[in-house]
Parts: C-alpha cells; structure tokens; sequence
C-alpha cells in the first residue's frame, strides 16, 4: 500500500482519517498550518508542521481542506509535486477522486473487480426500513430463498425507519440515523468491514451505496458488489452509473429500464432480475353475476408521491358515481395515508372503501386471495412486485404504463393498461370488468398462468446462482 499525508487536522480531515482508519488505512501524519495542533494526536496519528514534510517518506498528500489552492501552492513551494497531491473535500470526494485504489495500487481505469463469485454471506440494503413495499420483499423474499440455498444473508436496516416487515425471520444488522452525512457512511462501513468477504446488494443510491463502494475499492477481492436498478428514475441510472467500474452485477427489474441501459452503455454486467412469486392456490375463477360486488385490491405505499394515491381517490370518488357494485380494498401505509382516510370521510366513501394499513409479509397473498383486480395509479416504478402477486392470485391488473408493465401484461388480454395518468380510462376499465364477468374470468386465468410461467422458484434459483 501506498504511503500517504493527510494536509488538514480541521473538520473534513478528521472525518477523511476516520473513514480511512475503518478500512485499514492510516497517515503517516497529520499536517496542519495551526502551530496550536503541533504535537498532537488525531486518532492516534501525529499532528505536524507542514516542515515535517521533508522528513516523510510519502507517495501522496491527501489535501482535506474544501478552498485547497491556497494549501496547494504551499506544498509546491514545500518542493512537493503536482503529481502527489490529491484534493478531497469530503467523503464523498474519497470514492471520485480514486484516492484508495491509488493507494492500493490499483489501476483506476481498468475495472477493479477481482474477486471469484462465491459469497456466502449476502447483505441487502434496507435504507427504507423495513417497510411493507416492493424493494422491500423483494430482499425478504430473496434472502429467504438464498439461506434455503446455504447462504447467510443479513439485512442491514436504517432502523429509524418503518418497520411493518420485522417478523420476516431474515437476520438485521441495524444503524440509526446520525447527525452527518460522514457518521452514516462510517457506521454502515464498519458492519461491511466486519461480515466480509460478502456480498452487498444495494437497493438504492444512498449512504448504503457510497460505504459499498468504498469497501469494494478497499477491499476489492473480499467484496462482490451488487446494485439493483428498481425504478426507471434518472437518479438510479447518474447514482449507478458513476461507479460502473466498482460494480461486479448490475440488476435491472424491467425490460424498460434493461433497454435504456444497454442503449446507454452495453456491459455484460446487465442482468434482469428474476424472483419468485408465491401461488395462491391456482384457483380458476366462475364466472359470477354482474350485481355481485367487483372487489378491487391495492397493496402498496400510501403517497402521493410515485404511487399517486390522489387519483386512486379519484378513481374510487367516481366509480362510485357510476355503480355501486365496486369495492375498493386498501392495504399498506405512508405519508398519505391520514389525509386518504379524512378524504374518505369527507366524501362518504366509506362503504366503497375499506383502509386495512399494513399487512404483514406472509399474509399478502392471504389479501389477494379475494380480490378481482389489481389496480395501480403509478406515474412511475421499476416491476411491481404487487402487481405480480394480484396477477398470481388471479387479479386483473388495471394499470398504468410504466416500467414493468410490460413485461407481465398484454393489454386487453390478461389486463388493462392506460396513460399515467388518465383516471377516466382507469375507471372505464374497472367498469367494463364490473359489467362482463366473463372477460373478468377469462383475464383473471389467463394473468394467474403469466405469473406462473415466468416468476417459478427454478427461474429464481438460477438467476440467483449466476449473480452469486
């Protein structure tokens, strides 16, 4: 390993040694400008005038201070060349700026995976918590699957989060939140630093993503590092694609976002997910009445935000004008979710509705069970999980196009897709089901056999034993 200086003993240059120190990497010293420091220690690493420079026997100078001309121009004039300074103003700037696979010695243009794929143990992000959405069961149901095959799998857990899915029988590790942006990285590096060697399977762009890829340069042959794109939001596609060199497997969940990326860049470290998707009992439907009651099921986050519960309100406010015979069935929570329910009083709707709150992770085929169809206001997703589920259970799905609709519904044939956005097609379509029960069977069997020939525990199995 490369020898290094760190120029800055102030609040960035304390953080820098922290984080460097959780990987095993620590300055031969610590140099700063303030004569009050000299003498000292910065976790247990000597403070020292910049004089002391020619004294050292160093490759670099890691200047962590955010206005670093100044400090620069003095190193120059301290005869130290342009070609061993490294300027890095925060945490963040560590993993951008290739400081620790230089000095790792590690060529930052080739890729720096090195590592055989045979991790035993597997760590999947839950920067959300454990909350009752699609990223979410997604990870429980892939980490059940995956210690059935041998592995360990762990979910590390923001633990000031929602936590409706605790009782899932997975193994946490969890963190709290900190007061800075730094704290979080450290302390989620520092659980990376002791399960490894180890699989970590990010989820979203965040202080999970940033500490993996610090352990992944530092570590590069004890760390497989995973990423999975579940939305078609451009942050997942800059947040990734920034560290594309540091990435052993990139997962994408749609055929959308899978073409964008390899339009965009084609790697052979693309690989669609593939996960299992729990039967309901294979039931085939009767066809019923048109006076019985449609009952139609949605089960996911309560915002307005993605999900667009709003016009789900407006969809229930204006089938009701139109028929009685349509029942609406709500399961999950979130930030939405007390001004649904007052919406709903205000409005009287609350014999067309039914708000159930969370359901716990094993009980979500339970809900389905019943139900007639599957409906989503999305303006954007990755592959719902959800709709894979209601489609399982025989639900017709009533959506709009957005990323992974495709991949499991043809229109007019196993479901209804329409524009995002567009309510008076959405309730159209649950009242052209509501009036032709045959067409609602017909769909309904022909959704549940999609699921069944795509979504197997052999196909799960087998994607999982390529990325792994």
């Amino acid at each position: 390993m490369a020898a290094f200086i760190i120029f800055g003993a102030g609040k960035i240059g304390r953080r820098i040694v922290e984080t460097l120190r959780i990987i095993g990497m620590h300055p031969l010293a610590v140099i700063d400008n303030d004569h009050n420091l000299w003498g000292n220690e910065l976790y247990n690493v000597p403070i020292a005038s910049p004089d002391s420079i020619s004294k050292l026997k160093y490759d670099y100078i890691l200047i962590a201070i955010k206005n670093n001309d100044e400090i620069r121009n003095q190193l120059r004039d301290l005869n130290v060349s342009d070609d061993k300074i490294i300027c890095v103003s925060s945490v963040l700037q560590l993993l951008e700026s290739n400081f620790i696979r230089i000095l790792n010695n590690t060529n930052s243009n080739s890729n720096c995976i090195c590592r055989e794929k045979t991790s035993e143990k597997v760590l999947f992000d839950m920067s959300n918590g454990m909350a009752m959405g699609g990223v979410e069961s997604w990870s429980v149901n892939s980490s059940l699957l995956l210690n059935k095959r041998g592995k360990k799998c762990f979910l590390i857990v923001n633990g000031d989060k929602p936590a409706e899915m605790s009782d899932c029988g997975i193994s946490k590790i969890e963190y709290n939140n900190q007061e800075n942006f730094c704290d979080y990285i450290n302390n989620i590096l520092l659980i990376f630093v002791s399960e490894k060697p180890c699989a970590l399977v990010c989820n979203f762009v965040s202080y999970f993503l940033w500490a993996a890829v610090l352990a992944k340069m530092a570590f590069p042959s004890e760390i497989d590092l995973i990423v999975t794109q579940h939305s078609d939001d451009m942050t997942y596609y800059n947040g990734y694609g920034k560290y594309m060199d540091c990435i052993d497997s990139y997962l994408y969940v749609s055929n959308r976002i899978g073409s964008l990326l390899e339009k965009n860049n084609a790697n052979c470290k693309y690989k669609k997910v593939i996960w299992e998707i729990e039967s309901a009992g294979k039931r085939c439907r009767s066809c019923a009445d048109a006076d019985e009651e449609l009952r139609v099921g949605y089960a996911g986050r309560i915002t307005k935000t993605a999900k667009r519960c709003d016009l789900l309100l407006a969809i229930i406010r204006r089938t009701k004008e139109r028929s009685e015979k349509i029942h609406f069935y709500i399961a999950g929570d979130g930030d939405y979710s007390a001004e649904m329910i007052h919406e709903i009083r205000r409005y009287n709707l609350n014999e067309s509705v039914d708000m159930i709150g969370a359901i716990p992770h094993d009980k979500i085929m339970n809900f389905w069970e019943d139900k007639d169809v599957y409906i989503s206001c999305s303006e954007y997703e990755g592959h719902s999980i959800s709709q894979c589920e209601a489609m399982a259970a025989g639900a017709v799905p009533v959506v709009t196009n957005v990323s992974g609709v495709e991949d499991d519904i043809i229109d007019g044939a196993d479901g209804f897709v329409v524009d995002i956005g567009d309510v008076d097609m959405l309730v159209d379509s649950l009242l052209k089901l509501q009036c032709d029960r045959a067409m609602l069977e017909n769909m309904g069997n022909c959704a549940r056999k999609t699921i069944e020939e795509k979504y197997s525990r052999e196909a799960a199995v087998k994607f999982w034993e390529e990325v792994l």
